[in-house]
């Protein structure tokens, strides 16, 4: 059998799961049940994760895959490369703003370019950080301005604006670039999702612009893929709603000062 690799447990210096670790009677249940004398651990010596850490290269590695089962990233030993992007909201964040459109809104026109990429690594989406000394990336393989693009504009015509083709014209183009697109995980996943944009009249007058930021912050299983989405797709939801709560950019698209 061959030996997992060792960034397949950052659950050993993670302290989401230390509490099951220093429970001295559910450890020695677990050798036990595999049959496994405890007693021929030193428990008291160095503690019971260090008695872990000892059985990474022992002959009870198959007690090491019964813990994997249990604590390990949800996809095992999969680092989370080339995965697609996809869009799993958890929270009801039009309703949670109470976002509505003024009356007066309903016929004016948007369209909304693929948002330009300006951060420094296009591909990595998040980190897991629970180990100090493995970093395990979360890497996508598809275009993450085009999809955030494309979610903006389903959120933007959920509430009602109407938001046409890229290239036919309309009252205004609603243009924006990518800061940061990432989840975070440690303790807990936490996301953070900045978008600069400009809304520009059909003169090519810039009538506003700002940065929108959402951010989100939940447990979860370490390493799960889900997870990132959720967070995510929560954190861009933030991003969007917030910038049409805010008064001077729907001033700006009913033309008033």
């Amino acid at each position: 059998m061959s030996i997992i690799p060792q960034y397949c447990f950052p659950f050993l210096d993670n302290h989401k799961n230390r509490d099951i670790f220093e429970n001295k009677d559910f450890f020695i249940q677990v050798f036990e049940g595999q049959g496994v004398s405890a007693s021929s651990l030193d428990f008291d010596k160095g503690g019971i994760m260090k008695a872990v850490r000892l059985l990474w290269a022992s002959k009870y590695y198959g007690i090491i895959i019964l813990f994997s089962s249990l604590l390990l990233p949800s996809q095992g030993c999969m680092k989370l490369e080339n995965v697609p992007l996809v869009w799993k909201p958890t929270t009801e964040y039009q309703r949670k703003f109470k976002v509505i459109v003024w009356p007066g809104l309903e016929k004016v026109t948007i369209r909304i370019p693929t948002f330009a990429d300006r951060r420094k690594n296009p591909q990595l989406i998040g980190e897991n950080r629970e180990s100090q000394s493995k970093i395990l990336p979360v890497v996508t393989k598809e275009n993450v301005p085009e999809f955030i693009t494309a979610n903006i504009v389903n959120l933007l015509e959920r509430i009602g604006l109407q938001v046409i083709d890229a290239d036919k014209e309309s009252d205004f183009i609603l243009k924006g670039e990518v800061k940061n697109f990432f989840v975070t995980e440690t303790n807990v996943y936490t996301g953070d999702v900045s978008l600069r944009v400009e809304l520009i009249n059909k003169e090519g007058k810039t009538v506003w612009f700002g940065v929108t930021t959402g951010a989100d912050r939940r447990f979860g299983r370490s390493y799960k893929l889900e997870n990132y989405y959720e967070v995510l797709s929560d954190s861009l939801q933030e991003a969007v709603y917030k910038m049409v709560l805010n008064d001077s950019f729907m001033k700006a698209l009913r033309n008033e000062k």
